[in-house]
């Protein structure tokens, strides 16, 4: 057995190959633990040496015997398979389920070969499980499922394709918890921020009825569980806890409030200023149409890929893989979950647009808070003008002085609080523009980081603004 495993350890094929060739069966032959030599290939993921004692049996032992001898379980119950699995290994798995294999053996913790992939990060070999028809959800003896023991490990990788898969999302553990708990007392903001975009329920309770909340102890992971608010409503901060459901009522609310202002300024301001009433009312229907442009456009969409070719793509590439879209992640490139598709060039998701801003529309977008911004600029100029002509004359045609003052205040206050608004993103993006970054790059953990671009330039200027 000993010289055996020296040669497996050490991948030497040739005299492997040469050892067993004048042997009879090498079956009944296991260590200490009950492992055959099948479990030392397994572990060692040497698909050559698998392959040629595999051959060997075959002329030694019955289809139901080597079917046997490929299911052997150690004293842990793990199967050659299930070491596969731990490692990784694909090929050796593959392998092992044509001469009969089963997948969905359960080792003395309760777990099968998923839970064991899951735990180490091997979203390629959880891929392969579950074209098998392996159980993604399968509780173990702990009643952990794979996606609890993912994120107990900060297995982001494996966490992504658990849930692009979509499991049910309230599996819980042997305490009462979800994955989102497990994620919070382990304070990985990354995976709360990804769990909470699928959906997960932050206020369920587990049998000590803790919220995850109440688990998590830094205060990066406890802000994201912060209630949404009136500004989390409004769009001046994104919903990370809707399950990636697009909120209509920033965008709904931005489309009256331009209109209004269109109407209001022209029906009370036109004989105070008429001029500067046409050019505001002008920019403003332009503001419509950029809107309009930003709803309806492509922020870049990257096509989608074939979901039958998920383990290829896990298999051939060390790039990160997008597992809602079944594509390799491209440069600068990141999925966004309320359009349900990866956006090149993603800088975020506009709930005030109801779109992405991407590569394709962060021209527009710019465009859209310089028009804005000049026009709250031309908007307190025309109120501010307006109260000083109106206090200079006694009347106001058609139009009683009290319902005026409150029409201009109320523009006043809706110009002011627009401005303040408007011009800090304005001066984000531009910096952002700049820099020839997005704002996912600059302020993203899990952002892109591009270092070459350090330097401010006009030439990143333009490249941004104009897609180049």
């Amino acid at each position: 057995m000993e010289k055996f495993v020296e040669l497996i350890e050490a991948a030497d094929i040739e005299n492997f190959k040469l050892f067993i060739k004048s042997e009879e069966s090498l079956s009944k032959l296991v260590d200490a633990k009950n492992q055959s030599l099948l479990h030392a290939s397994a572990i060692c993921g040497v698909d050559a040496i698998l392959e040629a004692l595999l051959q060997h049996e075959s002329h030694h032992l019955s289809i139901e015997k080597l079917e046997e001898w490929v299911n052997l379980q150690n004293t842990d119950g793990n199967t050659a398979f299930m070491f596969a699995a731990m490692g990784g290994y694909n090929h050796i798995m593959e392998i092992l389920i044509k001469h009969g294999a089963e997948i969905h053996t359960l080792n003395s913790q309760g777990k099968n070969a998923v839970h064991l992939a899951a735990e180490k990060d091997f979203a390629h070999t959880i891929a392969l499980l579950a074209e098998r028809n392996a159980k993604l959800t399968k509780h173990s003896l702990t009643r952990d499922t794979p996606l609890h023991l993912a994120v107990d490990m900060n297995a982001y990788k494996a966490v992504s394709l658990l849930i692009a898969m979509k499991i049910s999302k309230r599996k819980i553990d042997g305490k009462g918890r979800t994955a989102l708990h497990i994620a919070a007392k382990n304070n990985n903001s990354r995976l709360v921020r990804l769990l909470m975009l699928k959906g997960y329920n932050r206020y369920a309770k587990d049998f000590e009825g803790k919220i995850p909340k109440d688990l998590a102890t830094e205060q990066d992971t406890i802000i994201l569980f912060g209630a949404n608010g009136v500004l989390e409503m409004f769009g001046f901060r994104g919903m990370i806890d809707d399950g990636g459901k697009k909120n209509y009522l920033p965008f709904s609310i931005l489309c009256f409030l331009l209109i209004t202002v269109v109407i209001i300024d022209g029906v009370f301001m036109e004989n105070y200023n008429s001029a500067t009433t046409y050019i505001l009312s002008t920019m403003m229907l332009i503001d419509v149409g950029l809107v309009i442009f930003l709803i309806t456009s492509d922020p870049g969409y990257v096509a989608k890929g074939d979901p039958n070719k998920l383990i290829k793509l896990y298999g051939d590439s060390a790039n990160e893989v997008c597992p809602e879209c079944f594509i390799i992640r491209l440069e600068r490139s990141r999925h966004c979950f309320f359009c349900g598709r990866c956006v090149t060039k993603y800088d975020h998701h506009c709930q005030w647009v109801n779109n992405c801003i991407g590569a394709r529309n962060l021209g527009a977008f710019y465009s859209f808070l310089l028009l804005t911004l000049t026009s709250c600029i031309l908007l307190l100029y025309q109120c501010i003008n307006a109260f000083i002509v109106s206090n200079s004359e006694n009347t106001i045609d058609n139009i009683s002085h009290s319902a005026f003052i409150l029409v201009a205040s109320l523009l006043c206050i809706l110009g002011l609080f627009a401005f303040f608004m408007v011009f800090r993103l304005f001066l984000l993006h531009t910096k952002n523009f700049f820099l020839g970054k997005t704002s996912s790059e600059r302020f993203s953990r899990s952002g892109l980081r591009l270092s070459q671009i350090t330097t401010p330039s006009l030439k990143n200027f333009f490249t941004m603004c104009c897609n180049l």
